[in-house]
């Protein structure tokens, strides 16, 4: 099932059964949605954009924490994110306890804000006046700006490709959108 999912998104096999092997200990203690399913698209999702996922599995689990769940809430709304999950601490906790892949989503959604495409270059960059805060975002849920910064390249990047590619009928599900 695992080898199915990460052949059906085009990504790395091995790469993807690797950290679904080594995250197995994580189904115990967090509830995935759709079982080792869940977790092999967290673990496809981590393998593409080069996310950690200890940091989101450690992310989780200080959201268990109400007091950490609100703090980060209120440092997210501060800083002026407008649309995550993780602006509400119920339901980043929920999250965190019932579905790390939507939790890891949500950190993915938060750098998105911070890219723009730079015609000149080509490549996707982070926005010049938008580095300080990219920074205190990514320590509100627990990455260093470096990593943030790679995320959200890597996020955007794929984003725009799969706009720019126009899919054939066949193609109705995201998955097979991924693929190509």
């Amino acid at each position: 099932e695992v080898a199915d999912y990460a052949r059906s998104v085009g990504v790395s096999v091995a790469g993807v059964s690797g950290k679904v092997v080594a995250n197995l200990g994580e189904m115990n203690m967090y509830n995935f949605e759709t079982g080792v399913k869940g977790l092999a698209k967290m673990a496809a999702t981590s393998e593409r954009l080069g996310i950690s996922m200890d940091h989101v599995f450690q992310q989780a689990e200080n959201l268990m924490n109400p007091e950490k769940a609100i703090d980060m809430s209120a440092a997210l709304q501060r800083l002026g994110v407008t649309s995550s999950g993780l602006l509400d601490p119920l339901r980043a906790m929920d999250m965190a306890q019932n579905d790390p892949e939507a939790l890891q989503k949500e950190m993915v959604n938060l750098g998105k804000e911070f890219t723009t495409f730079n015609e000149k270059t080509g490549k996707m960059e982070i926005l010049p006046g938008a580095k300080r805060r990219m920074r205190e975002v990514a320590d509100a849920v627990g990455m260093t700006g470096k990593e943030f910064a790679a995320m959200a390249l890597k996020s955007a990047d794929f984003e725009m490709k799969l706009k720019q590619i126009k899919m054939p009928n066949f193609a109705g599900d995201d998955e097979t959108k991924e693929l190509i």
